[in-house]
């Protein structure tokens, strides 16, 4: 779970912040489209978003999420987000090479 894999990034030795804010991104990426490759049902429930903004509405993760909660009216608002809301941004990128595969493949 996530608390667990949390806990386990804390016990790396020698972390440096500065190296993982260059690859963070493209390698939760890479986690995240393969997630989907190997699942065509949530492949297609990711797609089902249509153009829809996918934002990860947590507090306490303003990297990640959005900084606000499922209970905050300010989420439907991306100028109010307190948050960088990178998780989403991957998932809008996932969801449009699903939608070019699919439309190489006619």
């Amino acid at each position: 779970n996530a608390a667990d894999i949390k806990a386990l990034g804390r016990s790396v030795q020698h972390f440096d912040d500065k190296i993982w804010i260059k690859v963070r991104e493209e390698i939760v990426y890479k986690g995240v489209r393969e997630k989907f490759r190997q699942n065509l049902e949530l492949a297609e429930n990711l797609e089902k978003t249509g153009e829809e903004i996918i934002a990860e509405c947590a507090v306490k993760d303003r990297i990640w999420g959005i900084g606000l909660s499922m209970k905050d009216e300010d989420r439907f608002c991306a100028n109010k987000w307190k948050g960088q809301n990178l998780l989403g941004q991957i998932l809008m990128r996932v969801r449009e090479e699903i939608r070019h595969q699919k439309k190489e493949k006619r």
